[in-house]
């Protein structure tokens, strides 16, 4: 079983490390393989930098590009 969360997002370069936070610890609690899944929805910020960098920050989340 591999447990995944998609969320969308739209010009949210500020929220995306605070959705990490959050998200991820409680995915880890429950002892699933999981993979959290962030969608740029064409943003004109720099949403795009904050996934790259929040993905490098929690490797346990998987990784695709």
């Amino acid at each position: 079983m591999l447990l995944s969360i998609v969320v969308p997002v739209f010009n949210e370069e500020g929220n995306i490390a605070h959705l990490a936070e959050r998200v991820l610890p409680v995915l880890r609690s429950l002892n699933v393989p999981f993979e959290l899944i962030i969608v740029d929805d064409g943003s004109r910020d720099n949403t795009w930098t904050a996934i790259c960098e929040a993905s490098r920050a929690a490797p346990d989340a998987g990784h695709r590009r």
